[in-house]
């Protein structure tokens, strides 16, 4: 089976992540995966995955209108899609989506939409107008031709539905490579702690992710000044690039309001035995986003042995977090964030069997079970295709 997977940029996020991983999984069970996407200059190159073929192409003139545009990434689609038995493409909203669908649709290829929560409630309401009239006349035929749609929840399968759209669904959640562990294990954080010598000997709390506002730092930094002078041991390390939305610049401003600057530290963009050291680092992980269709750095803290504080809009780890009691579940509020670190950093008896259940826990989610999953919804996929044309 060959199956190309198209993304609309190669950049620090999730949903990069879970193509290059699930790409590599794939490939593992003898399907050979290609990668179509966009280079925004964002991407580490040096972790795309060597034994999946990856074709890169520029942005395009028109690629504030339409995000990630690109004429050569459209030609590329239009002149090889033939090549293969199934398109995955990942996310809406873009221009990359758009062409492979209509690639697919030219050559008679099936293809698989994961959304990664982009028919979210709070998804949608940024930029809502721009979206109500992309939707029905471009969006909503791209995902009602699909062969099928891939959602990481149960609350993703709601959202299609919500939309009134009838293609069929299934639920695959993401994973993490069962190797974490001991990558983790073999690291070497010296450098990482010589750099930020302030870090040795403190309570780290560990937010990793881009910089965004749907991500819910400013609650996030208000919540540390609350309790930054009850725990004075205590440090605030963000680790992940700006996504230039003003995000750190309002977090900046009410962390220095609060006088509490001096207890933050940005890393920035880091590379990979960086962001491994900031895990190892830790004492506790914070992700107090607004949405959140999944969230890998949920998986990766639990495997580092971290105690969680997530959101209950981070949907497809809530559930994950609350079974195996590896964690804190709670609303993104000021209040509410307070409290649980203020527990979690008191409790050390509740942190330690929180640590252990989450590595307990994880060896459910990796990327080589998860992998033969999406291999049966390709072959029933390609299957219900043939059928409809007529295939030999």
């Amino acid at each position: 089976m060959k199956v190309l997977h198209v993304l609309k940029a190669m950049e620090i996020g999730g949903v990069p992540t879970v193509a290059l991983e699930l790409t590599k999984a794939l490939s593992r069970h003898g399907i050979h995966c290609e990668i179509a996407t966009v280079d925004n200059m964002q991407s580490d190159h040096e972790q795309l995955p060597a034994n999946v073929p990856m074709h890169l192409f520029q942005m395009g003139f028109l690629n504030r209108l339409w995000p990630c545009y690109s004429t050569s990434l459209s030609r590329f689609l239009n002149a090889e899609a033939s090549r293969f038995d199934l398109i995955h493409i990942h996310g809406l909203w873009n221009h990359a989506t758009y062409a492979a669908s209509h690639a697919a649709q030219l050559h008679h290829i099936p293809y698989v939409i994961s959304t990664h929560s982009a028919l979210e409630a709070w998804t949608l309401g940024q930029h809502a107008w721009i979206k109500r009239l992309y939707m029905p006349i471009i969006q909503k035929p791209i995902i009602r031709a699909a062969a099928a749609i891939h959602c990481l929840t149960n609350e993703e399968q709601n959202d299609v539905a919500n939309q009134g759209i009838k293609t069929k669904t299934f639920i695959t959640p993401n994973g993490i490579s069962p190797d974490f562990p001991d990558i983790l294990a073999s690291n070497n954080s010296s450098n990482f702690l010589s750099r930020y010598p302030e870090l040795s000997g403190k309570q780290v709390i560990l937010f990793v992710g881009r910089l965004a506002t749907i991500k819910g730092l400013e609650i996030l930094a208000d919540s540390f000044s609350s309790i930054a002078s009850r725990f004075p041991n205590t440090m605030l390390l963000v680790v992940g690039p700006d996504a230039r939305d003003g995000t750190k610049d309002r977090m900046v401003a009410k962390l220095n309001s609060s006088g509490t600057q001096n207890r933050v530290i940005f890393t920035g963009q880091v590379p990979v035995r960086d962001w491994l050291a900031a895990y190892t680092c830790a004492t506790l992980f914070i992700l107090p986003s607004f949405a959140e269709g999944f969230g890998l750095v949920v998986l990766e803290a639990m495997a580092a042995g971290l105690p969680v504080i997530i959101s209950d809009r981070c949907y497809g780890t809530r559930s994950i977090v609350k079974n195996a009691k590896a964690g804190l579940v709670v609303p993104p509020k000021k209040e509410t964030l307070v409290e649980a670190m203020t527990l979690l950093l008191r409790d050390k008896q509740r942190c330690a069997q929180m640590r252990r259940n989450g590595r307990t826990a994880i060896v459910n989610y990796t990327w080589p079970a998860l992998a033969k999953s999406m291999e049966t919804h390709y072959v029933e996929s390609i299957k219900r295709n043939c059928a409809q044309h007529s295939c030999d």
